[in-house]
């Protein structure tokens, strides 16, 4: 995350850095589920979830990944106000042999959703 909180800082996005707070392993009342992190700005929301890619079929595990995302926001709007609004975001970590420039461009275009996401209903 600090990566990511890093290419923020690059790209000027000092609004959401200094507004966004960052919660880690946050713990989904009720139950015994605890999502990654949880990105809070505003009246949004975005779960995320970590994950190395451990299988041969990358497409497999994102969509373990992204099950259980989704079981993770349902558990959450169940317990938040209805005004909050909640995304999630899955995001693989790929082994060694995946060169650096992949892994940046991953968290490039994680970084570009956060923007996306916490500024959709901003009028410019």
């Amino acid at each position: 995350m600090l990566k990511v909180i890093n290419k923020m800082e690059k790209l000027g996005f000092d609004n959401l850095i200094n507004n966004i707070r960052v919660i880690q392993e946050f713990h989904i009342s009720f139950t015994n589920k605890r999502a990654d992190y949880l990105l809070v700005y505003e009246n949004k929301i975005i779960i995320v979830e970590f994950s190395y890619n451990k299988f041969d079929n990358e497409d497999y595990h994102y969509s373990i990944k992204l099950k259980q995302l989704i079981r993770y926001k349902e558990l959450i709007i169940n317990i938040l106000p209805k005004d909050i609004d909640i995304s999630t975001y899955t995001f693989i970590l790929h082994s060694e042999e995946i060169d650096e420039n992949s892994s940046q461009e991953q968290i490039e275009n994680f970084v570009e959703y956060i923007k996306f996401f916490m500024e959709k209903y901003k009028c410019v």
